[in-house]
């Protein structure tokens, strides 16, 4: 049986008094996980370093011939992370 997965978004969340810049991804269904905004890295590949990290926690990777993730902007300041796949299933 095929497994079902829901997209992961991603958001910026700045600095305060109290904590460092961070990205937050999540699931639709409230699952999330927030880490440290990594400026080494450009912006598209610091939000999908945070979407995999959760992809990775929930089981839906790793991306293989079958299993592609993409990454698309949103409005504001975030990315949206999609499952593409080819033959899983059938």
């Amino acid at each position: 049986m095929a497994q079902v997965l829901q997209a992961v978004t991603t958001a910026y969340l700045p600095a305060t008094n109290h904590r460092p810049a961070r990205i937050v991804a999540r699931t639709a269904s409230g699952i999330r996980l927030t880490a440290p905004y990594d400026h080494d890295l450009t912006p598209e590949q610091a939000h999908c370093a945070v979407a995999l990290r959760l992809i990775a926690r929930l089981g839906w990777g790793p991306a293989s011939p079958r299993r592609v993730w993409v990454q698309g902007s949103m409005p504001g300041s975030g990315y949206a992370f999609c499952c593409l796949t080819h033959g899983e299933g059938q």
